[in-house]
């Protein structure tokens, strides 16, 4: 069972997105200064691709809190939270890519 932080712990929305522009702003460093992986392996494309897909979605959360588009927030981060445990499961489990494509395939 969880319990729910009181409201002095819980994150302000313009914690959010100060901590999101860091974030997003360490990423566009860290890959300008030449992000390395092997194009040839399917698990470090995927990797990449799903990393800027919760880059992406960071960026669209950001531009949701400025517009108040409120009730949009949480379906983007849920999103962006599927694309991290994707990446972790690839860290994890080495062919996790070979169901990544299958479930491309099926759309």
């Amino acid at each position: 069972m969880t319990t729910a932080n009181p409201p002095s712990e819980r994150l302000t929305l313009q914690e959010l997105t100060a901590f999101l522009k860091m974030s997003l702003e360490s990423a566009e460093l860290a890959c300008s200064n030449g992000l390395r992986f092997d194009f040839y392996e399917p698990r470090h494309r995927y990797a990449v691709l799903l990393l800027w897909t919760v880059l992406d979605y960071a960026r669209d959360v950001i531009a949701l809190a400025q517009a108040a588009r409120y009730g949009a927030i949480a379906i983007v981060t849920r999103s962006a939270l599927d694309a991290y445990a994707d990446i972790a499961n690839l860290g994890d489990h080495p062919d996790y890519w070979e169901h990544l494509a299958a479930a491309d395939a099926s759309k």
